[in-house]
């Protein structure tokens, strides 16, 4: 029998066909506009950060509450559905759990309604013993770890933040790391906290132990500092009788005398210690080892002292020996004074402790205490002549029929965040094609990514951020425009989670919306800018250009539409722009892209 070839009918039909055009691509445009507009902000985390970034939603602190956060060390999530907006089955959020014990009677709801989100609630109308809460599926971590959680809180009565360890051997333990005031309007919880050496996992409850209700959402654990500090508890903030995770210590001949707490600096709580009948010896409230990678450190506190004191360092090393290093002698002060010193730790180190210690009749009280890292403020490149950066968002095509002409006319370049799947080719009309944006990276322009269709991030799950995200970079990648280092949030919109996402992507910087200018010191992954509009002129944008240049900081001018008249907010006159692009060929200010400023952020 002879086997014949078959070609179906849907084959041919589908070879007679046009290509079919790329998934997901809204009918119409995304991009901003005085209906969707840029979120103007500052780093997530810090105070004054958008309401709409969820992750950290800064708001004034209550007793307990730590909130100077900076955006450098912040890693991915750990906890599942963090903001409770996915549902099961059942008709709870996903991966958590009711939980109470003791005799109270409590009330589950949810959802309830957050700031314009999900989030759940906990109430206990009557109470003899016990709590109740809600708590997510317990996660892996590390041990002898650094860990930070946050959630969004309000309350009707004190609650506690707990955390429930799994052990290596099975057995559980329990440990309160923040006791919250009641907090009528929403409030930020924030605590940093060490992982014990044989955990295996953990849950952390925000609970009720008494009369009242407590709602939260926004849920945050990630390992690290939120605020860049390695000091567990470095307020003295949290605890009962004893400042968790801080310990006692003496040796010698004397009598020491530990309190805790008492009135610290700024109204919080702080630690002393009373020393007397001195002949040998000293004593200090201290922490437990702390593992530091070899580099320059920078350690802190505000302390109260009526003698001399010490702040020594213990260095434990690889090879199991240990050392110390006095790093600094405070002085007396009657009042709050604060202690600065710099110290370096080699690569023999596997841990430090840091005593601030007396060793004389006395009294010490100490509180604030920080370890971070040293950055060093020497000036390199951009920052040792000042530069400006020239941004475009969204690949309009009026900056390259009206923009891109201007600046070569000047020999400059630019960058510009293309929305891979926002183009001419994909019938988007008003917005360039790949041969033209090609032909910009051609003339000597940068090519950066800003999503595959310009979606606000900070409402989307994390896959589908890896798919706006990486998919945008795969996309430019694939027409040989890059390499693509260079990202830009839409709208400035975007949560903790986004950020290590773009770094995962391959991306080495990240532009946001925070105003202001680019510093030695800023995040490579939320670069500050200033935005051209249709309000902005000539002589605004002259004195940030002089102030740069007296400054020697970094200008991010970010631009969308250039027209010779403004449709919309987005947009800077023509006539504005070549006066900026004049005065900045005149002046002796370089003009770079994003990609070659960032080694000197490095």
């Amino acid at each position: 029998m002879t086997l014949k070839k078959v070609i179906s009918l849907p084959i041919i039909l589908a070879a007679l066909l046009p290509p079919i055009q790329p998934l997901n691509i809204d009918p119409m445009p995304r991009f901003e506009s005085d209906k969707t507009p840029e979120i103007e902000r500052g780093p997530i985390g810090v105070p004054g950060a958008s309401k709409l970034v969820p992750d950290f939603f800064p708001l004034p602190p209550t007793s307990g509450i730590i909130t100077d956060i900076e955006p450098e060390n912040l890693g991915r999530n750990l906890i599942p559905n963090p903001g409770l907006e996915e549902t099961d089955s059942s008709g709870l959020p996903t991966s958590w759990h009711k939980g109470g014990y003791g005799t109270n009677t409590r009330i589950f709801s949810y959802p309830v309604t957050t700031n314009s989100s999900n989030g759940v609630s906990v109430a206990i109308t009557s109470y003899t013993g016990g709590d109740a809460k809600w708590n997510f599926d317990h996660v892996p971590v590390k041990a002898n770890a650094t860990y930070s959680f946050s959630d969004q809180f309000k309350s009707s009565a004190p609650s506690i933040v707990t955390i429930e360890y799994i052990l290596s051997d099975g057995s559980k333990i329990y440990k309160d790391v923040l006791f919250l005031n009641p907090s009528a309007a929403f409030n930020t919880a924030n605590v940093t906290f060490t992982t014990p050496a044989n955990v295996i996992s953990l849950s952390i409850f925000h609970l009720l132990n008494t009369v009242g209700e407590l709602t939260t959402d926004y849920y945050s654990l990630i390992e690290g500092s939120i605020d860049n500090n390695y000091v567990p508890n470095p307020g003295f903030e949290s605890g009962v009788t004893d400042p968790n995770s801080w310990n006692k210590g003496k040796w010698g001949q004397h009598s020491a005398a530990f309190s805790y707490p008492v009135s610290g600096s700024g109204g919080g709580r702080a630690a002393r210690v009373d020393m007397a009948g001195h002949r040998t010896g000293d004593a200090k409230w201290y922490t437990d080892p702390i593992r530091l990678k070899a580099g320059t450190y920078i350690y802190s506190d505000e302390y109260i002292a009526n003698v001399p004191t010490f702040i020594t360092i213990q260095f434990r090393h690889a090879d199991g020996s240990i050392t110390y290093k006095d790093i600094a002698q405070p002085q007396p002060s009657p009042s709050w004074n604060k202690e600065s010193i710099k110290f370096d730790v080699p690569f023999s180190v596997v841990d430090v402790t840091i005593f601030h210690l007396i060793n004389q009749n006395g009294s010490l009280t100490i509180d604030n205490v920080s370890i971070k890292d040293s950055k060093d403020q020497t000036r390199i490149g951009v920052f040792t002549t000042g530069a400006v950066t020239i941004r475009f968002d969204d690949n309009w095509l009026s900056q390259y029929v009206n923009a891109i002409p201007i600046l070569e006319n000047k020999g400059l370049s630019s960058t510009l965040y293309v929305v891979s799947q926002q183009i001419a080719d994909n019938n988007f009309s008003g917005y360039m094609s790949r041969a033209q944006i090609k032909d910009a990276f051609a003339k000597g322009h940068e090519i950066g990514a800003h999503t595959r269709t310009h979606r606000d991030l900070a409402t989307l799950s994390s896959n589908e951020q890896i798919d706006e995200i990486k998919g945008s970079r795969t996309d430019l990648l694939s027409w040989e425009v890059g390499p693509i280092r260079s990202f830009a949030y839409p709208y400035g919109s975007y949560k903790t989670e986004t950020i290590q996402i773009v770094k995962e992507a391959g991306f080495d910087s990240a532009a946001a919306t925070i105003i202001g200018l680019v510093s030695p010191d800023s995040d490579p992954y939320q670069l500050e800018r200033k935005g051209l509009d249709k309000n902005t002129t000539f002589k605004e944008v002259k004195q940030w250009i002089d102030q740069v240049k007296a400054e020697k900081n970094w200008l991010i001018l970010a631009a969308h539409q250039v027209e010779s008249k403004c449709p919309d907010f987005y947009c800077i006159t023509t006539p504005v722009f070549q006066q900026i692009i004049n005065y900045l060929a005149s002046s002796s200010i370089p003009v770079i892209t994003v990609s070659e400023a960032l080694d000197s952020l490095k």
